[in-house]
């Protein structure tokens, strides 16, 4: 009979293995490289929901007590783990502005590296969205 089972030579040669090894390589290196450019867009969607968190919390305070409150980037900073936020304009003023009607004045926000994005946020909702990629723009 002449089965590959039966023949005491059969096997796999060491240039054979070393081209499954290259393809596998390559396939992890397109992998990774997938997961990577994942973490960069939950990273900008983690900073906006933990910029909405923090308005939604200080605007309800200033519902609740009926007076003008102050939210400053210092503030807003270390309630975020990820960049920093900084404003992309300081003609605007360095803090956002709730007032005690529910209403909102924030300067546009940009995001430092590696994310660079610009945040603008909504004056009546106080819903942060991504305004831009670039703040250059």
């Amino acid at each position: 009979m002449n089965s590959p089972f039966n023949n005491s030579r059969a096997g796999v040669t060491l240039l054979e293995t070393l081209v499954m090894l290259a393809i596998f390589a390559l396939i992890i290196l397109v992998a990774s490289s997938g997961f990577r450019g994942g973490r960069r867009e939950g990273n900008a969607a983690s900073v906006l929901a933990s910029v909405s968190q923090s308005i939604i919390i200080a605007r309800n305070d200033a519902l609740r007590s009926g007076k003008d409150t102050t939210l400053t980037l210092e503030a807003l900073n270390s309630s975020l783990t990820g960049p920093e936020i900084s404003v992309c304009d300081f003609r605007d003023g360095p803090s956002i502005l709730l007032f005690a009607d529910g209403t909102i004045f924030a300067p546009i926000l940009c995001v430092a590296e590696p994310l660079e994005m610009r945040v603008s946020i909504d004056w009546l909702t106080g819903q942060p969205s991504n305004a831009g990629a670039n703040p250059d723009d």
